[in-house]
């Protein structure tokens, strides 16, 4: 069920950001591998 909250963390911050520049966060953002995982 964690990986749901992260899931809605993501679209929410999507939402703020377009997805172009999510892209480029998610390599050096920590937040990535924990989506990974």
């Amino acid at each position: 069920m964690k990986t749901l909250k992260i899931l809605a963390t993501r679209i929410k911050e999507w939402q703020h950001r377009p997805k172009t520049q999510n892209h480029s966060k998610h390599k050096s953002n920590k937040r990535a591998d924990t989506k990974e995982r």
